[in-house]
């Protein structure tokens, strides 16, 4: 079951809003892939975590409330239903684990986002303008 302690930390660590906690228990291949704003890498999880953080009204934790934790037979895969208190905001996670960490988590959202995304700009965004701006360069 050292998967499933795994992602209990992981989660943990996002509703303290523990960056060094989250850190340890990703793997350095780790993506969070965030509809809001595109993918955000483990280098990009501070910044990501900074901006939550800014989300929860009293800037207290819990920052984000896993209501409902359901893993595979070795919790390679989980799925959580999470909520930001007093945010209005509410989705899942699909979590997955490995002998490296968590690996992934692809977020989903139920519920209308207010504003700009959490994270960067998606990897995909930024590819499309490069293309374009080699496209307008050839062409001129």
């Amino acid at each position: 079951m050292k998967y499933k302690k795994l992602v209990q930390e992981y989660l943990k660590a996002w509703g303290n809003g523990d960056f060094k906690a989250l850190e340890k228990t990703c793997a350095p291949d780790f993506v969070l892939d965030d509809p809001d704003g595109g993918p955000v890498t483990r280098e990009g999880l501070k910044d990501f975590l900074v901006k939550l953080r800014k989300r929860v009204p009293g800037g207290k934790p819990p920052f984000v409330e896993n209501v409902d934790v359901i893993g595979d037979k070795e919790w390679r895969n989980a799925y959580c239903w999470w909520t930001i208190p007093g945010s209005g905001l509410t989705g899942t996670g699909l979590i997955t684990a490995s002998d490296r960490g968590v690996l992934s988590e692809r977020v989903t959202y139920y519920c209308k986002l207010p504003g700009k995304g959490l994270a960067r700009k998606s990897l995909a965004t930024r590819s499309r303008a490069k293309t374009t701006a080699r496209q307008k360069r050839a062409a001129g």
